[in-house]
C-alpha cells in the first residue's frame, strides 16, 4: 500500500513506484488538486489504474460542479468497513 497526503505527493510516489498501482482510493476533495484530477493525471502514465473516490458530498453535486465525471465510482461518507471492502472489490473487478 502506498499513501500520500495530497495530490502532489501522490504524483511523486507514482513517479518513483516501479510496480503496478492497481487502485487509487482518494477523497474527492484534496488540498491543492481534487481526487478526480489526480486520477486523470496518473492514468496518463498508468492506463490500467482503477479508482474509488470517497466523499461526503452527493455525486450529483460533485458532477454539477465539475469535480467528478458522471458514473465515477464513489463511496458516500459515512461508510463502514464492509461497504468499503465491497466497493474496492467492485472497482478492481471492472
Amino acid at each position: 500500500m502506498l499513501e500520500a497526503g495530497d495530490g502532489k505527493e501522490a504524483f511523486a510516489i507514482a513517479a518513483t513506484e516501479p510496480g503496478e498501482i492497481h487502485l487509487l482510493l482518494s477523497d474527492v476533495i484534496l488540498p491543492g488538486i481534487n481526487g478526480w484530477l489526480v486520477y486523470q493525471t496518473l492514468r496518463q502514465r498508468r492506463p490500467r489504474l482503477k479508482h474509488l473516490f470517497i466523499s461526503g458530498y452527493a455525486e450529483d453535486v460533485l458532477v454539477r460542479q465539475g469535480v467528478v465525471a458522471p458514473g465515477c465510482r464513489l463511496l458516500q461518507k459515512p461508510f463502514n468497513i464492509p461497504a468499503l471492502a465491497s466497493k474496492i472489490r467492485e472497482a478492481l473487478d471492472r
